[in-house]
Protein backbone atom coordinates (compact mmCIF):
# COMPACT_ATOMS: atom_id res chain seq x y z
CA UNK A 1 0.00 0.00 0.00
CA UNK A 2 1.38 3.41 -0.98
CA UNK A 3 -0.30 5.24 1.88
CA UNK A 4 -1.56 4.69 5.43
CA UNK A 5 -5.24 3.90 5.86
CA UNK A 6 -5.09 5.08 9.46
CA UNK A 7 -2.75 6.52 12.06
CA UNK A 8 -1.97 3.21 13.74
CA UNK A 9 -0.45 1.77 10.54
CA UNK A 10 1.94 4.70 10.44
CA UNK A 11 2.94 4.29 14.09
CA UNK A 12 3.58 0.56 13.61
CA UNK A 13 5.83 1.30 10.63
CA UNK A 14 7.77 3.87 12.67
CA UNK A 15 8.12 1.33 15.50
CA UNK A 16 9.44 -1.21 12.97
CA UNK A 17 12.17 1.32 12.13
CA UNK A 18 12.95 1.74 15.83
CA UNK A 19 13.01 -2.04 16.13
CA UNK A 20 15.77 -2.23 13.50
CA UNK A 21 17.84 0.23 15.54
CA UNK A 22 17.25 -1.77 18.75
CA UNK A 23 18.24 -5.04 17.06
CA UNK A 24 21.42 -3.50 15.67
CA UNK A 25 22.35 -2.15 19.12
CA UNK A 26 21.70 -5.54 20.71
CA UNK A 27 23.99 -7.25 18.23
CA UNK A 28 26.67 -4.63 18.87
CA UNK A 29 26.29 -5.12 22.63
CA UNK A 30 26.57 -8.90 22.36
CA UNK A 31 29.97 -8.57 20.72
CA UNK A 32 31.37 -6.82 23.77
CA UNK A 33 29.41 -8.31 26.66
CA UNK A 34 31.43 -11.25 28.08
CA UNK A 35 29.49 -11.80 31.30
CA UNK A 36 25.82 -12.30 30.41
CA UNK A 37 25.23 -14.33 33.57
CA UNK A 38 26.13 -11.38 35.79
CA UNK A 39 24.39 -8.68 33.78
CA UNK A 40 24.10 -5.52 35.85
CA UNK A 41 25.61 -7.19 38.93
CA UNK A 42 29.31 -7.48 38.18
CA UNK A 43 31.91 -5.34 36.37
CA UNK A 44 34.64 -7.52 34.88
CA UNK A 45 38.10 -6.59 33.62
CA UNK A 46 36.77 -6.90 30.07
CA UNK A 47 33.99 -4.42 30.93
CA UNK A 48 36.54 -1.93 32.20
CA UNK A 49 38.61 -2.32 29.04
CA UNK A 50 35.49 -1.74 26.98
CA UNK A 51 34.68 1.42 28.91
CA UNK A 52 38.20 2.73 28.29
CA UNK A 53 37.89 2.21 24.55
CA UNK A 54 37.19 5.25 22.36
CA UNK A 55 33.41 5.27 22.02
CA UNK A 56 33.10 8.72 20.50
CA UNK A 57 31.31 7.19 17.51
CA UNK A 58 28.49 4.66 17.66
CA UNK A 59 27.73 4.25 13.98
CA UNK A 60 25.68 1.26 12.86
CA UNK A 61 27.06 -0.99 10.16
CA UNK A 62 26.63 0.15 6.59
CA UNK A 63 24.09 -2.59 5.84
CA UNK A 64 22.03 -1.76 8.92
CA UNK A 65 22.11 1.94 8.14
CA UNK A 66 20.96 1.36 4.56
CA UNK A 67 18.09 -0.83 5.74
CA UNK A 68 16.93 1.75 8.28
CA UNK A 69 17.21 4.63 5.80
CA UNK A 70 15.30 2.68 3.15
CA UNK A 71 12.45 2.11 5.61
CA UNK A 72 12.53 5.78 6.66
CA UNK A 73 12.25 6.86 3.02
CA UNK A 74 9.36 4.47 2.42
CA UNK A 75 7.59 5.84 5.51
CA UNK A 76 8.09 9.44 4.35
CA UNK A 77 6.55 8.68 0.96
CA UNK A 78 3.54 6.99 2.57
CA UNK A 79 3.13 9.93 4.95
CA UNK A 80 3.00 12.44 2.09
CA UNK A 81 0.38 10.42 0.23
CA UNK A 82 -1.67 9.89 3.40
CA UNK A 83 -1.70 13.61 4.15
CA UNK A 84 -2.71 14.31 0.55
CA UNK A 85 -5.65 11.91 1.00
CA UNK A 86 -6.70 13.63 4.23
CA UNK A 87 -5.71 10.82 6.61
CA UNK A 88 -4.86 12.11 10.09
CA UNK A 89 -1.56 10.71 11.36
CA UNK A 90 -1.46 11.27 15.11
CA UNK A 91 2.33 11.15 15.33
CA UNK A 92 2.60 13.87 12.67
CA UNK A 93 -0.10 15.88 14.44
CA UNK A 94 1.83 15.67 17.70
CA UNK A 95 4.99 16.91 15.96
CA UNK A 96 3.13 19.85 14.40
CA UNK A 97 1.25 20.84 17.57
CA UNK A 98 4.36 20.96 19.75
CA UNK A 99 6.98 21.74 17.10
CA UNK A 100 8.93 18.51 17.67
CA UNK A 101 12.11 17.66 15.75
CA UNK A 102 12.72 14.22 14.16
CA UNK A 103 14.98 13.29 17.09
CA UNK A 104 12.25 14.23 19.57
CA UNK A 105 9.72 12.13 17.66
CA UNK A 106 12.14 9.21 17.80
CA UNK A 107 12.44 9.72 21.56
CA UNK A 108 8.64 9.47 21.80
CA UNK A 109 8.67 6.27 19.74
CA UNK A 110 11.44 4.71 21.83
CA UNK A 111 9.36 5.35 24.95
CA UNK A 112 6.19 4.15 23.22
CA UNK A 113 7.65 0.75 22.26
CA UNK A 114 7.66 -0.86 25.76
CA UNK A 115 4.10 0.43 26.33
CA UNK A 116 2.92 -1.66 23.38
CA UNK A 117 5.24 -4.66 23.60
CA UNK A 118 6.88 -5.84 26.83
CA UNK A 119 9.82 -7.37 24.95
CA UNK A 120 11.29 -3.88 24.60
CA UNK A 121 11.42 -3.50 28.38
CA UNK A 122 13.61 -6.60 28.51
CA UNK A 123 15.77 -5.44 25.61
CA UNK A 124 16.24 -2.02 27.22
CA UNK A 125 17.28 -3.73 30.47
CA UNK A 126 19.80 -5.80 28.52
CA UNK A 127 21.24 -2.80 26.67
CA UNK A 128 21.48 -0.79 29.89
CA UNK A 129 23.19 -3.61 31.76
CA UNK A 130 20.54 -3.44 34.52
CA UNK A 131 17.55 -5.78 34.85
CA UNK A 132 15.64 -3.12 36.83
CA UNK A 133 15.77 -0.54 34.01
CA UNK A 134 12.85 -1.47 31.79
CA UNK A 135 12.34 2.10 30.59
CA UNK A 136 14.87 3.82 28.35
CA UNK A 137 17.18 6.32 30.00
CA UNK A 138 18.20 9.58 28.38
CA UNK A 139 21.53 7.95 27.61
CA UNK A 140 19.92 5.02 25.78
CA UNK A 141 17.70 7.34 23.72
CA UNK A 142 20.75 9.37 22.70
CA UNK A 143 22.62 6.16 21.91
CA UNK A 144 19.79 5.17 19.55
CA UNK A 145 19.44 8.55 17.87
CA UNK A 146 22.91 10.13 17.74
CA UNK A 147 25.92 9.16 15.62
CA UNK A 148 28.72 10.77 17.59
CA UNK A 149 29.70 12.02 21.04
CA UNK A 150 29.29 15.61 19.81
CA UNK A 151 25.76 14.82 18.63
CA UNK A 152 24.90 13.29 22.00
CA UNK A 153 26.13 16.32 23.90
CA UNK A 154 24.19 18.68 21.63
CA UNK A 155 21.03 16.55 21.90
CA UNK A 156 20.90 16.93 25.70
CA UNK A 157 18.97 20.14 25.05
CA UNK A 158 15.94 18.07 24.06
CA UNK A 159 15.60 16.94 27.68
CA UNK A 160 15.94 20.27 29.44
CA UNK A 161 12.99 21.63 31.41
CA UNK A 162 12.27 24.28 28.76
CA UNK A 163 12.29 21.84 25.82
CA UNK A 164 8.97 21.00 24.08
CA UNK A 165 9.06 17.37 25.26
CA UNK A 166 9.49 18.23 28.93
CA UNK A 167 7.71 21.60 29.09
CA UNK A 168 4.55 20.14 27.54
CA UNK A 169 4.74 17.01 29.75
CA UNK A 170 4.99 14.72 26.73
CA UNK A 171 7.87 12.84 28.36
CA UNK A 172 8.61 12.60 32.08
CA UNK A 173 12.11 12.28 33.52
CA UNK A 174 12.24 9.99 36.56
CA UNK A 175 14.84 10.09 39.29
CA UNK A 176 16.12 12.87 41.56
CA UNK A 177 19.69 13.88 42.31
CA UNK A 178 21.14 11.73 39.55
CA UNK A 179 22.87 12.73 36.28
CA UNK A 180 20.57 13.55 33.35
CA UNK A 181 21.84 10.58 31.31
CA UNK A 182 20.81 8.13 34.05
CA UNK A 183 17.23 9.38 34.30
CA UNK A 184 14.55 7.02 33.06
CA UNK A 185 12.15 8.50 30.51
CA UNK A 186 8.41 7.76 30.55
CA UNK A 187 5.81 8.61 27.93
CA UNK A 188 2.84 10.51 29.37
CA UNK A 189 -0.36 8.43 29.54
CA UNK A 190 -2.50 11.04 27.78
CA UNK A 191 0.03 11.31 24.93
CA UNK A 192 0.12 7.52 24.67
CA UNK A 193 -3.68 7.39 24.39
CA UNK A 194 -3.70 10.28 21.92
CA UNK A 195 -1.27 8.47 19.64
CA UNK A 196 -3.48 5.39 19.78
CA UNK A 197 -6.51 7.41 18.66
CA UNK A 198 -8.22 8.36 21.92
CA UNK A 199 -10.02 11.70 22.19
CA UNK A 200 -10.95 11.39 25.87
CA UNK A 201 -9.92 14.28 28.10
CA UNK A 202 -6.91 13.81 30.35
CA UNK A 203 -8.44 12.68 33.68
CA UNK A 204 -6.47 15.43 35.43
CA UNK A 205 -8.15 18.00 33.18
CA UNK A 206 -11.59 16.37 33.20
CA UNK A 207 -11.79 17.01 36.95
CA UNK A 208 -12.27 20.74 36.29
CA UNK A 209 -12.98 21.12 32.56
CA UNK A 210 -15.34 19.81 29.89
CA UNK A 211 -15.22 19.77 26.10
CA UNK A 212 -18.29 20.74 24.09
CA UNK A 213 -19.15 21.06 20.43
CA UNK A 214 -20.94 24.43 20.45
CA UNK A 215 -24.24 24.77 18.63
CA UNK A 216 -25.11 28.32 19.69
CA UNK A 217 -25.33 30.72 16.75
CA UNK A 218 -24.90 34.48 16.54
CA UNK A 219 -28.67 35.02 16.16
CA UNK A 220 -29.17 33.98 19.78
CA UNK A 221 -27.03 36.89 21.03
CA UNK A 222 -28.06 40.50 21.63
CA UNK A 223 -27.63 42.63 18.52
CA UNK A 224 -24.64 44.65 19.78
CA UNK A 225 -22.60 41.58 20.76
CA UNK A 226 -23.67 39.75 17.61
CA UNK A 227 -22.43 42.60 15.40
CA UNK A 228 -19.02 42.69 17.11
CA UNK A 229 -18.44 38.94 16.90
CA UNK A 230 -19.67 38.62 13.31
CA UNK A 231 -17.18 41.32 12.33
CA UNK A 232 -14.34 39.60 14.21
CA UNK A 233 -15.12 36.15 12.82
CA UNK A 234 -14.67 37.49 9.31
CA UNK A 235 -11.19 38.88 9.95
CA UNK A 236 -8.05 37.09 8.77
CA UNK A 237 -5.98 37.35 11.95
CA UNK A 238 -2.32 36.28 12.06
CA UNK A 239 -2.86 34.65 15.46
CA UNK A 240 -6.06 33.60 17.17
CA UNK A 241 -6.78 36.40 19.65
CA UNK A 242 -7.50 36.30 23.36
CA UNK A 243 -10.94 37.67 24.17
CA UNK A 244 -11.49 39.58 27.40
CA UNK A 245 -15.21 39.45 28.21
CA UNK A 246 -16.63 41.78 30.85
CA UNK A 247 -20.21 41.92 32.14
CA UNK A 248 -23.09 39.43 31.91
CA UNK A 249 -21.48 36.04 32.59
CA UNK A 250 -24.14 33.90 30.92
CA UNK A 251 -24.07 35.81 27.64
CA UNK A 252 -20.26 35.72 27.69
CA UNK A 253 -20.40 31.93 27.61
CA UNK A 254 -22.98 32.05 24.81
CA UNK A 255 -20.80 34.42 22.80
CA UNK A 256 -17.77 32.13 23.13
CA UNK A 257 -19.86 29.17 22.00
CA UNK A 258 -21.26 31.11 19.04
CA UNK A 259 -17.77 32.20 17.94
CA UNK A 260 -16.46 28.61 18.14
CA UNK A 261 -19.55 27.26 16.36
CA UNK A 262 -18.92 29.72 13.52
CA UNK A 263 -15.22 28.76 13.41
CA UNK A 264 -16.03 25.04 13.55
CA UNK A 265 -13.85 24.32 16.61
CA UNK A 266 -14.74 22.70 19.95
CA UNK A 267 -14.64 24.69 23.17
CA UNK A 268 -12.81 23.51 26.29
CA UNK A 269 -14.56 25.09 29.28
CA UNK A 270 -12.45 25.24 32.45
CA UNK A 271 -14.00 25.91 35.86
CA UNK A 272 -10.82 27.33 37.40
CA UNK A 273 -12.38 27.34 40.86
CA UNK A 274 -12.34 23.51 40.73
CA UNK A 275 -8.70 23.25 39.63
CA UNK A 276 -6.28 21.54 42.02
CA UNK A 277 -4.77 24.52 43.87
CA UNK A 278 -1.79 22.54 45.19
CA UNK A 279 -0.73 21.46 41.68
CA UNK A 280 -1.88 24.54 39.80
CA UNK A 281 1.25 24.79 37.63
CA UNK A 282 0.86 21.25 36.30
CA UNK A 283 -2.93 21.64 35.96
CA UNK A 284 -2.55 24.80 33.87
CA UNK A 285 0.00 23.12 31.58
CA UNK A 286 -2.24 20.07 31.15
CA UNK A 287 -5.26 22.29 30.38
CA UNK A 288 -3.51 24.11 27.54
CA UNK A 289 -1.91 20.89 26.30
CA UNK A 290 -5.35 19.28 26.16
CA UNK A 291 -6.72 22.23 24.19
CA UNK A 292 -3.91 21.74 21.66
CA UNK A 293 -4.59 18.02 21.36
CA UNK A 294 -8.33 18.65 20.90
CA UNK A 295 -7.66 21.63 18.57
CA UNK A 296 -10.07 23.54 20.76
CA UNK A 297 -10.53 27.08 22.01
CA UNK A 298 -10.47 27.65 25.79
CA UNK A 299 -13.00 29.37 28.05
CA UNK A 300 -11.41 30.28 31.41
CA UNK A 301 -14.36 30.58 33.78
CA UNK A 302 -13.86 32.21 37.22
CA UNK A 303 -10.48 33.65 36.24
CA UNK A 304 -10.88 36.58 38.67
CA UNK A 305 -11.15 34.21 41.65
CA UNK A 306 -7.56 32.97 41.21
CA UNK A 307 -4.59 34.32 43.13
CA UNK A 308 -2.04 36.41 41.26
CA UNK A 309 0.52 33.61 41.03
CA UNK A 310 -1.88 31.29 39.18
CA UNK A 311 -3.09 34.14 36.96
CA UNK A 312 0.50 34.73 35.86
CA UNK A 313 0.90 31.03 35.04
CA UNK A 314 -2.25 31.11 32.92
CA UNK A 315 -1.38 34.33 31.09
CA UNK A 316 2.05 32.88 30.28
CA UNK A 317 0.36 29.88 28.67
CA UNK A 318 -2.16 32.13 26.89
CA UNK A 319 0.71 33.93 25.16
CA UNK A 320 2.13 30.66 23.83
CA UNK A 321 -1.23 29.15 22.88
CA UNK A 322 -2.10 29.45 19.18
CA UNK A 323 -5.87 29.05 19.53
CA UNK A 324 -8.56 31.42 20.77
CA UNK A 325 -8.86 32.00 24.52
CA UNK A 326 -11.94 33.53 26.18
CA UNK A 327 -11.44 35.15 29.59
CA UNK A 328 -14.55 36.42 31.43
CA UNK A 329 -13.12 39.01 33.80
CA UNK A 330 -14.04 42.26 35.54
CA UNK A 331 -10.59 43.79 35.04
CA UNK A 332 -10.17 46.45 32.38
CA UNK A 333 -7.47 44.64 30.42
CA UNK A 334 -4.83 41.95 30.32
CA UNK A 335 -1.76 44.13 29.93
CA UNK A 336 0.63 41.29 30.76
CA UNK A 337 -0.17 39.60 27.44
CA UNK A 338 2.30 41.08 24.95
CA UNK A 339 2.71 38.47 22.20
CA UNK A 340 -0.95 38.03 21.44
CA UNK A 341 -3.79 40.31 20.43
CA UNK A 342 -6.33 40.94 23.21
CA UNK A 343 -9.85 41.95 22.16
CA UNK A 344 -11.98 43.38 24.98
CA UNK A 345 -15.78 43.16 24.69
CA UNK A 346 -18.22 44.51 27.28
CA UNK A 347 -21.43 42.53 27.88
CA UNK A 348 -24.19 44.67 29.39
CA UNK A 349 -27.21 42.98 30.96
CA UNK A 350 -29.85 42.34 28.27
CA UNK A 351 -32.60 44.93 28.24
CA UNK A 352 -36.11 44.25 29.53
CA UNK A 353 -37.42 43.89 25.97
CA UNK A 354 -34.70 41.34 25.12
CA UNK A 355 -35.28 39.40 28.35
CA UNK A 356 -39.03 39.26 27.69
CA UNK A 357 -38.42 38.06 24.14
CA UNK A 358 -36.09 35.30 25.40
CA UNK A 359 -38.63 34.14 27.99
CA UNK A 360 -41.35 34.01 25.32
CA UNK A 361 -39.09 32.07 22.95
CA UNK A 362 -39.03 29.29 25.56
CA UNK A 363 -42.50 29.51 27.09
CA UNK A 364 -44.71 31.21 24.50
CA UNK A 365 -47.64 33.19 25.91
CA UNK A 366 -47.13 32.16 29.54
CA UNK A 367 -48.82 34.37 32.16
CA UNK A 368 -46.29 36.22 34.29
CA UNK A 369 -43.44 36.52 31.80
CA UNK A 370 -43.42 40.30 32.17
CA UNK A 371 -42.83 39.93 35.92
CA UNK A 372 -39.97 37.48 35.47
CA UNK A 373 -38.30 39.56 32.77
CA UNK A 374 -38.59 42.67 34.94
CA UNK A 375 -37.25 41.21 38.18
CA UNK A 376 -34.52 38.85 37.01
CA UNK A 377 -31.85 40.25 34.70
CA UNK A 378 -30.89 36.94 33.14
CA UNK A 379 -29.40 36.13 29.73
CA UNK A 380 -30.54 33.26 27.52
CA UNK A 381 -28.53 30.50 29.19
CA UNK A 382 -29.61 31.49 32.68
CA UNK A 383 -33.26 31.76 31.61
CA UNK A 384 -33.00 28.30 30.05
CA UNK A 385 -31.46 26.94 33.27
CA UNK A 386 -34.19 28.53 35.42
CA UNK A 387 -36.91 26.96 33.24
CA UNK A 388 -35.25 23.52 33.49
CA UNK A 389 -35.16 23.81 37.29
CA UNK A 390 -38.81 24.89 37.31
CA UNK A 391 -39.82 21.95 35.11
CA UNK A 392 -37.99 19.55 37.44
CA UNK A 393 -39.89 20.95 40.41
CA UNK A 394 -43.20 20.57 38.55
CA UNK A 395 -42.35 16.96 37.65
CA UNK A 396 -41.42 16.06 41.24
CA UNK A 397 -44.67 17.57 42.45
CA UNK A 398 -46.81 15.60 40.00
CA UNK A 399 -44.96 13.19 37.65
CA UNK A 400 -48.19 12.25 35.82
CA UNK A 401 -49.19 15.84 35.13
CA UNK A 402 -46.14 18.11 35.55
CA UNK A 403 -47.90 21.41 34.94
CA UNK A 404 -45.50 24.37 35.11
CA UNK A 405 -46.59 27.26 37.36
CA UNK A 406 -45.34 30.80 37.86
CA UNK A 407 -44.24 29.85 41.39
CA UNK A 408 -42.05 27.10 39.91
CA UNK A 409 -40.40 29.63 37.61
CA UNK A 410 -39.84 32.08 40.46
CA UNK A 411 -38.18 29.36 42.51
CA UNK A 412 -35.99 28.39 39.55
CA UNK A 413 -34.92 32.02 39.10
CA UNK A 414 -34.25 32.54 42.79
CA UNK A 415 -32.07 29.44 42.95
CA UNK A 416 -29.85 30.92 40.22
CA UNK A 417 -29.57 34.36 41.77
CA UNK A 418 -26.11 35.03 43.19
CA UNK A 419 -25.98 34.58 47.00
CA UNK A 420 -24.88 37.53 49.09
CA UNK A 421 -21.70 36.90 51.15
CA UNK A 422 -21.93 37.38 54.93
CA UNK A 423 -25.75 37.35 54.81
CA UNK A 424 -28.45 35.06 56.20
CA UNK A 425 -31.26 34.08 53.85
CA UNK A 426 -34.76 34.54 55.31
CA UNK A 427 -37.79 32.70 53.94
CA UNK A 428 -40.62 35.31 53.85
CA UNK A 429 -43.77 33.99 55.55
CA UNK A 430 -45.85 37.07 56.35
CA UNK A 431 -48.65 38.50 54.16
CA UNK A 432 -50.62 41.74 54.14
CA UNK A 433 -53.17 40.25 56.57
CA UNK A 434 -50.48 39.74 59.22
CA UNK A 435 -49.47 43.37 59.68
CA UNK A 436 -51.41 46.12 61.42
CA UNK A 437 -50.50 49.59 60.14
CA UNK A 438 -52.24 52.86 59.41
CA UNK A 439 -53.74 53.00 55.92
CA UNK A 440 -51.20 55.51 54.60
CA UNK A 441 -48.26 53.36 55.80
CA UNK A 442 -49.69 50.30 54.09
CA UNK A 443 -50.09 52.31 50.89
CA UNK A 444 -46.44 53.28 51.08
CA UNK A 445 -45.45 49.62 51.31
CA UNK A 446 -47.65 48.81 48.31
CA UNK A 447 -46.01 51.65 46.36
CA UNK A 448 -42.63 50.05 47.07
CA UNK A 449 -43.92 46.78 45.63
CA UNK A 450 -45.32 48.52 42.56
CA UNK A 451 -41.99 50.31 42.00
CA UNK A 452 -40.25 46.95 41.70
CA UNK A 453 -43.08 45.32 39.75
CA UNK A 454 -43.19 47.99 37.06
CA UNK A 455 -39.54 49.08 37.13
CA UNK A 456 -38.64 47.49 33.79
CA UNK A 457 -41.76 48.74 32.03
CA UNK A 458 -41.30 52.34 33.17
CA UNK A 459 -37.54 52.69 32.84
CA UNK A 460 -36.78 50.33 29.98
CA UNK A 461 -40.00 49.80 28.01
CA UNK A 462 -41.18 53.40 28.27
CA UNK A 463 -37.64 54.76 28.00
CA UNK A 464 -37.47 56.79 31.24
CA UNK A 465 -33.99 55.41 31.96
CA UNK A 466 -32.63 58.04 29.55
CA UNK A 467 -33.87 60.83 31.81
CA UNK A 468 -32.88 59.54 35.23
CA UNK A 469 -29.61 58.68 36.92
CA UNK A 470 -30.82 57.36 40.29
CA UNK A 471 -33.03 54.43 39.33
CA UNK A 472 -32.48 52.23 42.41
CA UNK A 473 -34.79 51.89 45.39
CA UNK A 474 -33.77 52.16 49.05
CA UNK A 475 -36.34 52.05 51.84
CA UNK A 476 -35.52 53.02 55.43
CA UNK A 477 -37.80 51.52 58.09
CA UNK A 478 -37.41 53.18 61.49
CA UNK A 479 -39.04 52.62 64.86
CA UNK A 480 -38.67 50.73 68.14
CA UNK A 481 -38.15 46.98 68.24
CA UNK A 482 -41.30 44.91 67.65
CA UNK A 483 -43.21 47.49 65.59
CA UNK A 484 -43.13 45.44 62.37
CA UNK A 485 -40.04 46.60 60.42
CA UNK A 486 -38.76 43.11 59.60
CA UNK A 487 -42.31 41.87 59.03
CA UNK A 488 -42.90 44.68 56.51
CA UNK A 489 -39.72 43.71 54.62
CA UNK A 490 -40.82 40.07 54.58
CA UNK A 491 -44.27 41.03 53.24
CA UNK A 492 -42.67 42.99 50.39
CA UNK A 493 -40.32 40.09 49.54
CA UNK A 494 -43.24 37.63 49.70
CA UNK A 495 -45.42 39.83 47.49
CA UNK A 496 -42.65 40.21 44.91
CA UNK A 497 -41.57 36.55 45.23
CA UNK A 498 -37.95 37.58 45.73
CA UNK A 499 -35.23 36.37 48.08
CA UNK A 500 -34.63 38.26 51.30
CA UNK A 501 -31.30 38.43 53.14
CA UNK A 502 -30.51 39.70 56.62
CA UNK A 503 -27.11 41.35 57.09
CA UNK A 504 -25.91 41.85 60.66
CA UNK A 505 -23.54 44.81 60.58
Amino acid sequence: MSYYADSLQHILDELARIDLIVRAKVEEWRKHNKNPDFLGLYISEEDVDLLLMDSSNSDLSLAETKKIEALRKEIDEKKKESVRRGVELRLETLAELFNLSPLEIDAVLICLAPELDLKYGKLYSYLQDDVTKKRPTVDLILEFTCKSREDKIAARRYFRCCSPLIKNLILHLEGDNIPLLEKAVRLDDRILNFLLGSNELDPNVASFASLIKPETNFDELTQNIKNQLVKLSGLDLDLEPSFLFRGNNFEMREAAEAFCSKAGVPLLIADLDEMDAENSEVSVKLLFREAKLQKAAIYLDKFDALDERVKKLILREVEEFEGAVFIPSEVSGLGKIKKKKVISIHFPNPSYAVRERIWRSFLGEFDGIEELAGKFRFGRNKIRAAIELAKSKAFLRNPKNPKLTLDDLYEGCRSLSSPIPFAIKIIPRYTWDDIVLPKDKKEQLREICNYVKYYAKVYEDWGFDRHSRGKGLNALFSGPSGTGKTMAAEIIANELKLDMYKIDL
